[in-house]
């Protein structure tokens, strides 16, 4: 497994109009949630390959299970702290263990 990275979950916004009447969306300016967490970036595979290929890096989370991650969903943002990558979250499964969450994310597609 990956390194530890301290991470935040972004809850999406509702829609709004500004002044001149266009929708706006987006990402909630404050985050709901910030955890440590492994991040193994995925290396094998023709999808995998693909998409680097691409300018995406497919990666897997693991997020400890709380009351607050539990709320998370494919609609998030997920951003690491430190460099402020931002990644679109693709699928959560439960682990074995049911100590934590498998995030299927991937940094580098439009947010």
């Amino acid at each position: 497994m990956g390194e530890y990275y301290h991470l935040r979950f972004f809850a999406p916004a509702e829609e709004t109009k500004d002044k001149y009447g266009r929708v706006q969306t987006g990402y909630a300016p404050t985050h709901m949630f910030e955890c440590k967490a492994k991040i193994d970036f995925l290396r094998g595979g023709e999808d995998v390959m693909s998409a680097r290929l691409e300018g995406r890096q497919p990666v897997i989370a693991y997020i400890p299970r709380t009351v607050t991650s539990q709320q998370i969903n494919t609609n998030y943002l997920m951003q690491d702290v430190r460099t402020g990558d931002q990644f679109n979250i693709r699928g959560i499964e439960n682990n074995e263990n049911h100590l934590h969450f498998d995030m299927l994310a991937e940094k580098g597609v439009a947010v």
